[in-house]
């Protein structure tokens, strides 16, 4: 494999300019509210579902740690 002498690009060098409301087209619209909805689909039912008990054994031990300065030091 031989490297090219270019310095690669990498997708977080690009930058998009911020539009305002008025900029975006119908397209834009659209998509975010198609990707709303699809997030929505794939998400919710996740959001339903219960805690494992032992997630919220863990959950309950990090509520009781005593807070900084409480604990008389």
């Amino acid at each position: 494999m031989s490297s090219s002498s270019k310095p690669r690009r990498t997708a977080s060098s690009k930058t998009f300019p911020a539009r305002s409301n008025k900029e975006r087209s119908a397209i834009d619209v659209d998509y975010d509210r198609w990707l709303n909805r699809r997030m929505h689909q794939l998400y919710d039912p996740v959001l339903d579902e219960a805690i494992p008990p032992e997630m919220a054994k863990l959950l309950l031990q990090f509520e009781e740690k005593p807070r900084e300065g409480e604990d008389g030091k």
